[in-house]
């Protein structure tokens, strides 16, 4: 989604571990924004702001927070970044390398965006400290927009929470945002009701909020931090101040579902039970913060039900994570609705209003430089675009953090038996298709692995050296500005907790260049939805620590990877950056070992992606690179022998199936899976060796369904090496396929099967490798390089390149797993008539997607080549799977 000139599609998060709370990534954003964004409470200062570095991609957003009193450091802090910023990147280069100062003068004035009630309050002081332009924004307005903002664009925003089962994550569909309500609880507390973009209206609130807890234990017990306050409760024991029903009735009072355990009257128990006796400030502080949560639960509740409200949020900085008010709150919610509603709540709880305010004002200023170009435009005596055209995706493939598999290349060990789909008895004439951490001294220090963090530097260019900012243009006096599309991504590599005793850690939000939209073939309904990963291993401790060992152990094994010369060209500078990515990555596995819901729900997928993130945050950008470019070399030595082989076969049914078993074949060539790995490291795998390794069980294989779905009656056809057109045979329109890795994967295995559906089915083919790297995973970049060499050597691979039959397209994605919700807008595009969706490789297929739904027909194909993973199954290892699912089944 566009917020201004901001894309913020895909967002996610990321952080640092400072106390305060995660980043946010924002990927699809290429152009640089000067721009802090800070909400002023009663309270405190929560500031957002934005960076663009090499670590970055399109920019990260950053969260961090300051005591109201305090609001001079705040400033300080904020003039620190405009200053940095003034001396880093006031260039934007072009893509013949010429800065546009120019152009870009305007864009590179510093702003500073303010919203609360402080905003008013210190703008004065603002703008002598800062010297910039101070805007400011409705609080509300903020509030409403900055949540809209996370719930859209962040994964794993929102979750649910109680004391027996902790962070359960919320998804909730774009169609069924509205309407909601939300109770920021600062200060004081604020109810809000909202019914859509922009639609909202402070229904009710109260004075009792996080401004009361604060000033009341201050009062008692003398405490001075908000956090020590917290502390405290943890301690605490409430039954001691307050009066239970206990204490009134002897037992449970059942009549009116009331546990003898619930508290009757705040603080009652204090003459009830001794006035003369001194009290624990630990007890005293849980007391209040009971009273306090309890109250704001019960206004809340009764709010949602005078205005038929089914979905509470709570927000603020009062809440920041902390385990008793969450729970708290819950308990309320749950009571007072007999179990029918949750609380919902927030990593960026506290940030809501800053978040807010920088997208708001983005929205502002885009609608402010469309009124312009549409004035010029209808003044102008000549027709045609006024400023630089959006640059075409296309043009811009870039390179960003390596994604990998490890032994990871594995199913969870809750992986239930595979069950085949019953036969479909139809005709395919009418198919249709519809889209952690360890102390800090074991962890790289900031300046170390992200220089960026200091300032903010000139936006990065492309691979293709094409410069990424933000172009507008106008075609009518009516079209409106636009902006280059974005979208958000959660990066963990560096975290921050928003508070000492916070449940998880927030991450930094970066922007990758590209929008970022749901598969339409996928089913994802409220009655049936779709979740990427097939197991969530923060459930079982035994998974858990299973998955951290093996990443464990797969991240030392990259190390003897470099020391034994596996991977060419490793010097010095490389091995500083490998020593500082294990370090790294390490320390978020032991933080995940204490805190399995840390960085949100632990997958395979989420473990795999993190480490990716690491290495991209060191610096290793793809440290396979050379691996793969000589393994496709010498693959493509051998495609021609292998299509004439495959070409030979006369039975097209025989033939199909022989280049689908190749796929599995071709898939074997993984350096993500340690089983494999030395065999790939000393040559000693061929793809012969490989074909023969791969064992073929009945319940993980009905390649033969395929096949007949396929060719249907014409198995006996040479079919040849043209189109097959004939009227009478089954046919698939558009496949698309998921590939995996380079080499002999993608060149031996998927290429000859397009080839196939191209030029004997007479299928139109998109391949979909990753947009950027992960171990030996092939990009859209070496994909386009890998196609157009094979068209030299094969003329019908020529063909179907020069008719627009076989095109490559990136997901979006850089990880050895696939979220079928977040792909590149340009290849959905091409996916809207597709009536085939192939998925190649165990992290797209069985880490995740195995579960994975589609309105058309659908065939997973990859190998199990970890042991734990064929157990979990009730398989071998390298039990190969090639599961073909009707449309719909």
């Amino acid at each position: 989604m566009m917020f201004g000139s901001i894309n913020s599609s895909g967002a996610i998060i990321d952080g640092i571990e400072k106390g305060e709370a995660n980043d946010i990534l924002l990927p699809n954003q290429s152009g640089r924004v000067q721009k802090v964004a800070v909400d002023i409470g009663g309270s405190l200062a929560k500031v957002v702001y934005l960076t663009s570095g090499p670590h970055s991609e399109g920019g990260r957003l950053h969260f961090t927070a300051f005591e109201t009193d305090n609001v001079e450091k705040c400033a300080t802090f904020i003039r620190s970044l405009l200053r940095t910023s003034e001396t880093r990147g006031m260039e934007i280069h072009g893509a013949d390398g010429v800065s546009d100062t120019d152009d870009a003068a305007s864009d590179n004035a510093p702003v500073v965006v303010a919203t609360g009630g402080g905003a008013h309050r210190f703008r004065d002081l603002l703008q002598r400290e800062l010297g910039a332009e101070i805007r400011i924004e409705d609080e509300m307005e903020s509030l409403t927009a900055g949540l809209n903002f996370l719930m859209r664009e962040v994964a794993d925003e929102v979750f649910t929470y109680s004391e027996d089962r902790p962070m359960q994550f919320v998804t909730t569909a774009a169609g069924d945002m509205f309407p909601y309500m939300l109770v920021n609880i600062g200060s004081g507390v604020s109810i809000i009701k909202v019914t859509g973009e922009g639609a909202y209206e402070r229904i009710s609130g109260t004075s009792l909020g996080g401004g009361t807890l604060w000033g009341l234990l201050h009062l008692l017990t003398g405490v001075q931090s908000f956090d020590a306050m917290l502390e405290m409760t943890k301690t605490g024991d409430n039954t001691k101040v307050d009066m239970m029903v206990g204490d009134i009735y002897g037992s449970n009072y059942d009549k009116i579902g009331l546990k003898a355990t619930n508290i009757a009257a705040t603080m009652a128990g204090v003459y009830r039970k001794s006035l003369g006796k001194q009290y624990s400030d630990a007890d005293i502080a849980r007391s209040l913060l009971y009273m306090v949560s309890n109250n704001i639960g019960q206004i809340a509740y009764l709010n949602a039900q005078l205005h038929g409200i089914r979905r509470i949020y709570f927000g603020g900085y009062f809440i920041r994570g902390h385990p008793l008010t969450m729970h708290t709150l819950s308990y309320a919610i749950n009571f007072w609705s007999k179990g029918e509603m949750s609380a919902l709540f927030l990593r960026h709880e506290g940030f809501l209003g800053a978040t807010g305010a920088f997208f708001v004002d983005e929205q502002k200023q885009q609608r402010d430089a469309a009124t312009v170009v549409s004035s010029s435009a209808a003044s102008s005596p000549v027709s045609g675009s006024l400023l630089p055209e959006d640059l075409p995706r296309e043009a811009a493939i870039r390179l960003a953090s390596p994604a990998s598999e490890g032994p990871a290349a594995a199913v969870s060990p809750d992986l239930p038996a595979l069950r085949l789909p019953q036969r479909r008895h139809s005709s395919r004439k009418n198919r249709s298709a519809d889209p952690a951490s360890s102390s800090h001294s074991q962890t790289p220090q900031p300046s170390q692995l992200q220089p960026h963090l200091q300032g903010l530097p000139r936006p990065r260019n492309d691979d293709s050296g094409t410069r990424t900012r933000t172009r507008t243009r106008t075609r009518t006096g009516s079209e409106s500005r636009r902006s280059k599309a974005y979208s958000f991504t959660e990066n963990f590599s560096i975290t921050e907790t928003i508070a000492d005793d916070s449940i998880s850690s927030l991450g930094m939000l970066d922007r990758q260049p590209a929008k970022l939209l749901a598969l339409p073939q996928l089913v994802n309904t409220a009655a049936d939805p779709y979740q990427p990963d097939t197991v969530d291993l923060s459930k079982n401790p035994e998974q858990q620590e299973y998955w951290i060992t093996a990443m464990e152990r797969n991240t030392r094994g990259l190390l003897d990877l470099a020391d034994n010369g596996a991977l060419a060209n490793v010097d010095e500078a490389m091995r500083r950056k490998m020593t500082s990515f294990v370090t790294l990555y390490s320390s978020h596995l032991c933080k995940l070992r204490e805190r399995p819901l840390a960085y949100g729900p632990m997958s395979v997928r989420a473990l795999l992606g993190l480490r990716e993130q690491c290495l991209h945050e060191v610096g290793l950008e793809d440290i396979f690179a050379q691996v793969k470019s000589r393994e496709t070399d010498a693959a493509l030595i051998a495609l021609p022998r292998m299509l004439e082989q495959t070409d030979r076969i006369s039975n097209i049914a025989e033939r199909l199936q022989v280049l689908v078993h190749n796929v599995l074949a071709g898939n074997m060539f993984d350096w993500g899976a340690t089983d494999l790995r030395d065999g790939l490291a000393d040559g000693s795998l061929d793809f012969e060796k490989a074909r023969q390794k791969i064992t073929w069980q009945p319940q993980f294989d009905n390649t033969s369904e395929f096949v007949e779905a396929v060719v249907g009656d014409n198995s006996s056809s040479s079919g040849g090496s043209e189109s097959g057109s004939d009227t009478g045979r089954p046919r698939y329109r558009k496949a698309v396929v998921f590939v995996d890795n380079s080499g002999a994967d993608v060149c031996l295995g998927v290429l000859p099967f397009a080839r196939f559906l191209v030029s004997t089915i007479g299928s139109k083919v998109v391949l979909a490798p990753n947009s950027r790297p992960a171990l030996n995973d092939v990009t859209e970049r070496e994909l386009n390089d890998i196609v157009s060499r094979a068209a030299r050597a094969d003329d019908v691979i020529a063909r179907a390149v020069s008719g627009k039959q076989l095109v490559v397209c990136g997901t979006g994605s850089g990880g050895p797993c696939l979220d079928l919700r977040k792909l590149d807008e340009r290849l959905v595009r091409h996916c809207r008539n597709a009536d085939l969706v192939v998925i190649v490789g165990m992290g797209r297929a069985i880490h995740s997607n195995y579960r994975a739904r589609f309105t058309c027909d659908s065939l997973k194909l990859a190998v199990f080549k970890n042991k734990m993973a064929a157990d979990a199954a009730h398989a071998s290892i390298y039990d190969g799977l090639s599961l073909y699912v009707p449309g719909g089944n």
